[in-house]
């Protein structure tokens, strides 16, 4: 519906199920308010469709006509190809990680990408678990980024795409619906010309293998300065360094100038979907922990077993 108004064209929606097809077509005809929004308007019709049925129009068939459109124009307003180009990765790389969060409160809220079908191949996760269509939180971020009505045209999704990367970048973990199907290894000489002064060490290579999201992690993580402006304000809020998940305090064993070496600051992964736009760090989103809690929720990070 929305493609159709997109392209301008004209359009009537009759039942069309086998039990009616002997009945004279005006007496098919859907109703709906033509000047509503195509949520509205999709609500009045699939009213109407189910009225004085108990099959809550379970296989239901629709005939729609469009007088007037010839069938190849349709076909390119369908398919969303008429006057549609890719956009230049320039234009892309415009959506930035607050117009992907706008657009993941969006669809949790109810809202829709009409433009976008329902993805077949892949999910994008949010930190809480809730799977979406990676092209309609791009269509989204994109039509809010740019100021346009977005289409499937207008850019490609999959691993290796500049949506996918800037998906991933903003928290969302994208998986293949295919079962058995790999995502194909990170490029690490790309990973790390994009940190600025972050090396992955071995075992969090083997990490990034499993799960490239948990780079962004540890990016925010070693961010300059961040440690130890969280070191000074534990100092001063509680006069010792100390872990937080288990209480060790490294300065009973190893003294006050060498234990303080044991304490780690951790980065808590804020929740995507209650990310604000221009998100930054606070000390609140950050843990000091000893060096065994920190390896310990790395790993369950990478393996997806916790959020934090």
């Amino acid at each position: 519906m929305s493609r159709l108004d997109h392209g301008q064209v004209a359009y009537r929606i009759y039942l069309d199920s086998r039990p009616v097809q002997g009945v004279d077509l005006a007496e098919r005809e859907l109703s709906f308010d033509r000047l509503s929004p195509v949520a509205t308007r999709f609500d009045e019709l699939v009213r109407a469709m189910n009225e004085g049925s108990s099959s809550h129009g379970a296989w239901r068939r629709l005939f729609i006509e469009t007088r007037g459109t010839s069938p190849a124009r349709l076909r390119e307003i369908i398919e969303a190809k008429g006057g549609i180009v890719r956009l230049p990765a320039s234009e892309l790389r415009k959506v930035k990680t607050s117009h992907i969060h706008n657009a993941v409160r969006r669809l949790l809220a109810g809202d829709d990408a009409p433009n976008f079908a329902p993805s077949r191949d892949y999910d994008a996760f949010t930190d809480t678990g809730i799977p979406l269509a990676p092209k309609k939180v791009f269509g989204l971020a994109l039509e809010e980024a740019l100021g346009i009505d977005a289409y499937p045209g207008h850019f490609s999704a999959g691993w290796g795409q500049i949506s996918f990367e800037l998906l991933e970048e903003a928290g969302l973990w994208i998986t293949s619906k295919k079962e058995g199907v790999a995502r194909p290894a990170p490029d690490h000489k790309k990973i790390e010309l994009g940190l600025i002064g972050f090396v992955p060490t071995e075992e969090e290579r083997s990490w990034i293998e499993g799960n490239p999201k948990i780079v962004s992690h540890l990016r925010r993580e070693r961010a300059p300065g961040l440690a130890k402006k969280k070191r000074a304000a534990f100092m001063a809020e509680h006069k010792r360094l100390f872990c937080e998940d288990c209480n060790f305090d490294p300065t009973e064993k190893y003294g006050p100038e060498a234990g303080a070496a044991c304490i780690e600051v951790h980065h808590h992964r804020t929740h995507v979907a209650n990310m604000e736009p221009g998100h930054e760090t606070s000390m609140e989103d950050l843990k000091c922990l000893c060096a065994n809690c920190h390896r310990v929720l790395h790993r369950k990070l990478a393996l997806g077993l916790t959020a934090s």
